[in-house]
């Protein structure tokens, strides 16, 4: 009986010898794959390094953190695929995606309708009402919203067609969807949160003020909106304010990470802030406090952030910039082409792309690094990416002032384009 437990005991230490040498093995190739340079900084450890990723169990050092033992390529680069002709649209302001139908719908202001984009193609141009302005996607679900800000009504899509309109108050302007209540949320210019479920109004939220932007977290169902006139964020659960947060100088967007549940918001015009007020461009919350805040431009438009990989970006149009962070650590603020005004993140690749309206540029980085620029049409302002079909989306404004003898002035269109990139 002693010898057979010693033997046992002996193909216990072969094996284990084995395991250990093919580890060592894995762990000498994966190595190869690291920047010969140790003063990478720890700001970097999710980046691609030379066309590289490392994902898989954590090693830590002082100079970087890599992902062990997997390796593997990035994703490919996006490339243009497609110009697309829109000749009834006039002047574009927003571009909304549904996961589902892997359908995008591309608002135009001036023209009071929507195009239904598949892939490259246009499945239809729908009428709707004047001035469409902003876009909330139901998930699960391949009904999406859109608030018409001048007709004070919401347009609800199913695919290619509107299925029912819902009046609301004067100028209807942010909407998002909150799945765990099943509500609508439909800010007003003129102060206040209509609350919907379905078509039905649950609850007007009364509260003085100009809100911009509005975005729910899944898992706690808060929804937050950002209230450009006052410079706060209110967090309202169910139909009640449960808390006003003092947030910066005018506060633009409001993003939640829907995996650390942070929520980030823009200050758009934090340098021209008045004397005894905050200067910080970005404001980082966790629930209902703020936990960090970052000064790296004069003012910020639109954020975006990756779930997959906690980056985040701002786009930063006075100066030319994005402030990428990191959850909540600041890991740079990038040059890209001129007034970048809009950005979004495709969760499945990692690639966020950044519309450079006076440039006709889209700026695609990844993990917090640039990685390519592409061209565009004629003043791209919107983009929206189709995560079914890893499509994007850029729509091409292609407008300019015009003012006559007296000096009033207007907006003329141009021919309307879609740049597709996939």
């Amino acid at each position: 009986m002693k010898d057979r437990t010693f033997l046992k005991g002996r193909g216990k230490a072969g094996q284990a010898l084995a395991l250990a040498l093919i580890m060592a093995v894995v762990l000498f190739l994966a190595a190869l794959t690291l920047p010969a340079s140790s003063s990478v900084s720890p700001t970097t450890n999710a980046r691609v390094m030379h066309g590289t990723e490392r994902t898989g169990m954590i090693s830590s050092s002082s100079a970087y953190t890599s992902y062990l033992p997997l390796v593997f390529k990035s994703p490919p680069v996006p490339q243009v695929v497609a110009t697309v002709s829109l000749p009834t649209a006039e002047c574009p302001n927003a571009v909304g995606t549904n996961a589902v139908s892997g359908y995008a719908y591309v608002a135009n202001s001036f023209s009071a309708n929507v195009n239904i984009l598949s892939g490259t193609g246009v499945l239809a141009t729908v009428t709707t009402g004047d001035q469409p302005t902003s876009f909330a996607s139901e998930p699960y679900s391949d009904r999406i919203y859109m608030t018409n800000l001048l007709d004070h009504s919401v347009s609800v899509f199913e695919r290619a067609s509107v299925v029912t309109t819902i009046s609301t108050h004067d100028e209807p302007f942010a909407i998002a969807f909150n799945p765990v209540y099943d509500y609508l949320y439909v800010t007003n210019l003129l102060g206040t949160v209509q609350v919907f479920h379905d078509t039905t109004a649950v609850a007007d939220i009364k509260h003085a003020g100009w809100p911009l932007s509005a975005a729910v977290n899944p898992h706690t169902g808060l929804t937050y909106v950002g209230d450009w006139n006052n410079n706060c964020v209110i967090a309202i659960s169910d139909t009640q304010v449960v808390a006003t947060v003092d947030i910066g100088w005018r506060p633009r967007d409001v993003e939640v990470d829907p995996n650390t549940q942070i929520v980030y918001v823009s200050n758009s015009e934090s340098g021209t802030a008045p004397s005894g007020y905050p200067k910080h461009n970005l404001s980082v919350m966790s629930d209902t406090q703020v936990i960090a805040t970052f000064t790296t431009s004069s003012g910020s438009r639109d954020v975006a952030v990756d779930p997959t990989s906690g980056y985040v970006y701002a786009v930063n149009p006075q100066d030319n910039t994005v402030t990428v962070l990191h959850h909540t650590e600041l890991v740079g603020t990038l040059s890209v082409g001129e007034k970048p005004w809009a950005v979004a993140v495709n969760p499945n690749t990692g690639y966020a792309f950044v519309a450079n309206r006076d440039s006709d540029t889209v700026t695609i980085l990844r993990h917090g690094v640039i990685v390519a620029t592409r061209p565009t049409g004629d003043e791209p302002v919107a983009v929206g990416v189709d995560t079914l079909n890893n499509y994007v989306y850029v729509a091409n404004r292609a407008s300019e002032k015009v003012c006559d003898k007296y000096d009033v002035c207007r907006w003329r269109c141009h021919p309307t384009t879609v740049t597709v990139l996939r």
